[in-house]
Protein backbone atom coordinates (compact mmCIF):
# COMPACT_ATOMS: atom_id res chain seq x y z
CA UNK A 1 0.00 0.00 0.00
CA UNK A 2 1.38 3.41 -0.97
CA UNK A 3 0.77 6.29 1.43
CA UNK A 4 1.22 9.90 0.39
CA UNK A 5 2.96 12.30 2.77
CA UNK A 6 1.39 15.76 2.74
CA UNK A 7 3.75 18.74 2.74
CA UNK A 8 7.09 17.20 3.74
CA UNK A 9 9.75 19.84 4.47
CA UNK A 10 12.91 17.76 4.82
CA UNK A 11 14.13 14.18 4.50
CA UNK A 12 16.75 11.99 6.17
CA UNK A 13 18.01 8.46 5.59
CA UNK A 14 18.76 5.94 8.33
CA UNK A 15 21.74 3.59 8.15
CA UNK A 16 19.55 0.96 6.45
CA UNK A 17 18.70 3.35 3.61
CA UNK A 18 15.09 4.04 4.60
CA UNK A 19 13.80 7.53 3.88
CA UNK A 20 12.13 9.58 6.67
CA UNK A 21 9.98 12.68 6.21
CA UNK A 22 7.49 14.57 8.34
CA UNK A 23 3.98 15.40 7.24
CA UNK A 24 1.92 18.44 8.13
CA UNK A 25 -0.19 16.13 10.33
CA UNK A 26 2.69 15.79 12.83
CA UNK A 27 3.53 12.24 11.77
CA UNK A 28 7.02 11.13 10.83
CA UNK A 29 6.76 8.66 7.95
CA UNK A 30 9.41 6.29 6.64
CA UNK A 31 9.73 3.97 3.71
CA UNK A 32 9.16 0.32 4.57
CA UNK A 33 12.19 -0.78 2.58
CA UNK A 34 15.48 0.92 1.77
CA UNK A 35 15.23 3.40 -1.09
CA UNK A 36 17.17 2.49 -4.20
CA UNK A 37 18.14 4.80 -7.05
CA UNK A 38 15.24 3.64 -9.21
CA UNK A 39 12.55 3.67 -6.47
CA UNK A 40 9.19 5.27 -7.25
CA UNK A 41 5.97 5.02 -5.25
CA UNK A 42 7.68 3.36 -2.29
CA UNK A 43 5.56 1.89 0.46
CA UNK A 44 5.48 4.25 3.44
CA UNK A 45 4.51 3.65 7.07
CA UNK A 46 3.87 5.93 10.04
CA UNK A 47 6.89 5.84 12.35
CA UNK A 48 6.12 8.36 15.13
CA UNK A 49 4.00 11.39 15.95
CA UNK A 50 5.73 14.50 17.25
CA UNK A 51 4.13 17.38 19.15
CA UNK A 52 4.15 19.90 16.30
CA UNK A 53 4.59 20.01 12.56
CA UNK A 54 7.93 18.39 11.72
CA UNK A 55 10.09 20.58 9.54
CA UNK A 56 13.83 19.82 9.73
CA UNK A 57 14.97 16.22 10.31
CA UNK A 58 18.44 14.74 10.77
CA UNK A 59 19.84 11.63 12.39
CA UNK A 60 22.14 11.73 15.41
CA UNK A 61 23.23 8.12 15.73
CA UNK A 62 20.08 5.98 15.72
CA UNK A 63 17.85 8.81 16.93
CA UNK A 64 16.02 11.08 14.50
CA UNK A 65 16.17 14.72 15.55
CA UNK A 66 13.12 16.75 14.56
CA UNK A 67 12.66 20.51 14.52
CA UNK A 68 8.92 20.87 15.02
CA UNK A 69 6.76 23.98 15.16
CA UNK A 70 5.18 24.57 18.58
CA UNK A 71 7.37 21.81 20.05
CA UNK A 72 11.04 22.76 19.65
CA UNK A 73 13.71 20.14 19.12
CA UNK A 74 12.52 16.59 19.61
CA UNK A 75 14.29 13.25 19.41
CA UNK A 76 12.65 10.09 18.12
CA UNK A 77 14.18 6.80 19.27
CA UNK A 78 14.28 3.74 16.97
CA UNK A 79 11.13 2.41 18.68
CA UNK A 80 9.21 5.64 17.87
CA UNK A 81 9.37 7.11 21.38
CA UNK A 82 9.44 10.92 21.27
CA UNK A 83 11.39 13.06 23.73
CA UNK A 84 11.57 16.86 23.79
CA UNK A 85 15.17 18.04 24.04
CA UNK A 86 14.71 21.81 23.66
CA UNK A 87 11.46 23.66 24.37
CA UNK A 88 12.96 27.02 25.31
CA UNK A 89 16.21 28.97 25.17
CA UNK A 90 17.29 32.31 26.55
CA UNK A 91 14.07 32.69 28.55
CA UNK A 92 11.85 32.32 25.48
CA UNK A 93 9.86 29.35 24.19
CA UNK A 94 10.95 27.87 20.88
CA UNK A 95 7.94 28.85 18.82
CA UNK A 96 8.91 27.76 15.31
CA UNK A 97 11.78 25.28 15.22
CA UNK A 98 12.52 25.05 11.54
CA UNK A 99 15.75 23.25 10.72
CA UNK A 100 18.37 21.14 12.46
CA UNK A 101 22.02 20.30 11.79
CA UNK A 102 24.27 17.96 13.77
CA UNK A 103 27.91 19.10 13.64
CA UNK A 104 30.81 16.65 13.59
CA UNK A 105 31.53 17.42 17.27
CA UNK A 106 27.96 16.45 18.24
CA UNK A 107 26.67 19.99 18.70
CA UNK A 108 23.10 20.35 17.47
CA UNK A 109 22.17 23.61 15.73
CA UNK A 110 18.50 24.55 15.46
CA UNK A 111 16.82 27.52 13.82
CA UNK A 112 13.87 29.10 15.63
CA UNK A 113 12.37 31.02 12.74
CA UNK A 114 9.95 33.39 14.46
CA UNK A 115 8.02 34.21 17.63
CA UNK A 116 4.77 34.29 15.65
CA UNK A 117 2.16 31.53 15.59
CA UNK A 118 1.45 32.42 11.97
CA UNK A 119 4.80 32.43 10.20
CA UNK A 120 3.66 34.92 7.56
CA UNK A 121 3.41 37.58 10.28
CA UNK A 122 7.22 37.53 10.48
CA UNK A 123 7.41 38.16 6.75
CA UNK A 124 4.87 41.01 6.90
CA UNK A 125 6.24 42.75 10.00
CA UNK A 126 9.97 42.29 9.31
CA UNK A 127 10.81 42.48 13.04
CA UNK A 128 13.53 39.82 12.70
CA UNK A 129 12.60 37.64 15.67
CA UNK A 130 14.39 34.49 14.45
CA UNK A 131 17.28 32.84 16.30
CA UNK A 132 19.98 30.24 15.92
CA UNK A 133 20.18 27.89 18.90
CA UNK A 134 23.06 25.67 20.01
CA UNK A 135 22.17 22.48 21.88
CA UNK A 136 24.94 20.62 23.71
CA UNK A 137 23.64 17.06 24.19
CA UNK A 138 26.41 16.11 26.64
CA UNK A 139 25.54 18.94 29.03
CA UNK A 140 21.84 19.01 28.03
CA UNK A 141 22.11 22.80 27.66
CA UNK A 142 20.82 25.17 25.03
CA UNK A 143 22.23 28.60 24.30
CA UNK A 144 21.19 31.31 21.88
CA UNK A 145 23.98 31.75 19.33
CA UNK A 146 22.39 34.44 17.10
CA UNK A 147 19.36 36.69 17.42
CA UNK A 148 17.54 39.22 15.24
CA UNK A 149 17.35 36.93 12.22
CA UNK A 150 14.67 37.48 9.56
CA UNK A 151 12.78 34.17 9.61
CA UNK A 152 15.74 31.89 10.34
CA UNK A 153 14.87 29.01 8.07
CA UNK A 154 17.65 26.61 7.05
CA UNK A 155 20.98 25.81 8.68
CA UNK A 156 23.84 23.93 7.03
CA UNK A 157 27.59 23.61 7.42
CA UNK A 158 29.75 25.96 5.39
CA UNK A 159 32.15 24.56 2.79
CA UNK A 160 35.08 24.91 5.20
CA UNK A 161 33.35 22.77 7.85
CA UNK A 162 34.14 25.40 10.49
CA UNK A 163 31.22 27.71 9.82
CA UNK A 164 27.43 27.58 9.52
CA UNK A 165 25.17 29.05 6.89
CA UNK A 166 21.76 30.27 8.05
CA UNK A 167 18.98 31.17 5.64
CA UNK A 168 17.00 34.31 6.47
CA UNK A 169 13.90 34.03 4.32
CA UNK A 170 12.49 37.44 5.30
CA UNK A 171 15.75 39.14 4.33
CA UNK A 172 16.36 37.18 1.12
CA UNK A 173 19.80 36.08 2.29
Amino acid sequence: RVVAVDAPEDVAFDDRGRLYAGGEDGVIYRTVDPVTGDAVDADVEAFATVDGRPLGVEFRGEDLLVAATDAGLQSVAPDGTVETLVASAGGRAVAYADDVHVADDGTVWVTDATVHDVYMDELFELRDTGRLLRYDPDADETTVALTDLGFANGVAPGPDGDSLLVTETARYR
